[in-house]
């Protein structure tokens, strides 16, 4: 995830990318999409947090709703 969001050695990354095309202030936002992935979005969020100054966020989406049985 950081390699895609900074510059690597034959591409620009997405900050850079956004940048250039004037967004002034990108918010980095990382969607959780399983009860797995919480712990990988928290260790990534926190290592975004210190290297990037631009806000950083993270939301788990339908983890919770994903085992419910639908009512009948």
């Amino acid at each position: 995830m950081i390699q895609i969001l900074e510059k690597s050695s034959e591409k620009d990354g997405l900050i850079a990318k956004s940048l250039m095309a004037g967004i002034g202030k990108p918010l980095i936002f990382m969607p959780v999409l399983d009860v797995q992935g919480i712990c990988f979005a928290v260790t990534a969020y926190t290592q975004l947090k210190r290297s990037l100054v631009f806000p950083t966020e993270t939301a788990p989406m339908g983890v919770v709703g994903k085992w419910a049985k639908p009512k009948v």
